[in-house]
């Protein structure tokens, strides 16, 4: 069950469903900090979305202070995402530019960024996106909103490779829909989709499940927390090829590499061309 503390810190920062971090006030507060305290405040408004900072009652943790804490599992998230890299991506060709699509605070764009010629990271927070320029900043790397005034930064057709981590699970079968199309019209012909993505499993609801649920505890997750949906294997397929994917192949996680990285390790990779 949700507590009371959780509900309404993540309420606050809402700047529309599921938008944690999108209030007007999180950029604000953010722009108006002194550069010197400016990373700390990131860190800590980056607290406040249940996107972020998630392991607080693990045992590695217990003696440590919030503080303490939010440096601990930062540092923890950055050494995650290039181990990602180097397990899952370096052996791959991703091309001179490359599109980190729901790249949160930045931690894997700023890896791309070292590997390739141009990074274009998007969020759909405005919050996190401000959070993620201050800090992880690089010279080839553009950050914006993932929508489409945002996403008219990217140049359509101009991208070699569009990845995406620990996002496609937490959009409902529309909002996947727009966001396939979005990434297919940002590829080149003949350019890599590689998606982190969760199949039916016993553990995951669909989103048609979560409507269903009309218990209080129900319904507040689905209002209040982090959407985590299932779907099928034949559904992404499905969906990718609509939208001028091709040879599109889904494998575990655990084919690519045998170390557990959060819970990316359970879930699969799907991986397309561009027609």
């Amino acid at each position: 069950m949700l507590s009371v503390g959780e509900v309404l810190k993540w309420t606050i920062t809402l700047g529309g469903k599921q938008n944690f971090l999108g209030s007007p006030w999180v950029r604000y507060v953010l722009s108006r900090t002194p550069e010197s305290k400016k990373r700390s405040r990131a860190l800590w408004l980056l607290s406040l979305s249940p996107h972020y900072f998630h392991l607080r009652n693990a045992p590695e943790y217990a003696n440590l202070s919030q503080a303490e804490y939010i440096e601990a599992f930062w540092a923890t998230g950055r050494q995650w995402r290039r181990k990602i890299y180097d397990e899952i991506f370096a052996d791959i060709d991703l091309g001179r530019v490359v599109m980190d699509y729901g790249c949160g605070p930045g931690l894997f764009a700023s890896v791309l960024a070292e590997n390739s010629e141009k990074v274009y990271a998007c969020d759909i927070s405005p919050g996190t996106i401000a959070c993620a320029q201050v800090l992880n900043p690089a010279d080839n790397l553009e950050y914006t909103t993932a929508d489409e005034a945002g996403l008219q930064q990217v140049p359509d057709g101009g991208v070699d490779s569009v990845i995406s981590l620990n996002m496609v699970q937490h959009l409902g079968v529309q909002t996947y829909d727009r966001v396939l199309g979005y990434m297919s019209r940002k590829l080149r012909p003949g350019g890599k989709l590689i998606l982190h993505i969760q199949l039916t499993d016993p553990g995951w609801r669909s989103e048609a499940e979560w409507l269903a649920d009309r218990s209080i505890k129900g319904r507040l997750k689905y209002r209040f927390g982090i959407h985590c949906f299932s779907l099928a294997a034949e559904k992404h397929e499905e969906m990718a090829a609509r939208h001028g994917f091709t040879d599109i192949s889904i494998k575990p996680v655990a084919e690519y590499t045998d170390h557990w990285f959060d819970d990316i390790g359970a879930q699969h990779i799907l991986m397309a061309r561009k027609s």
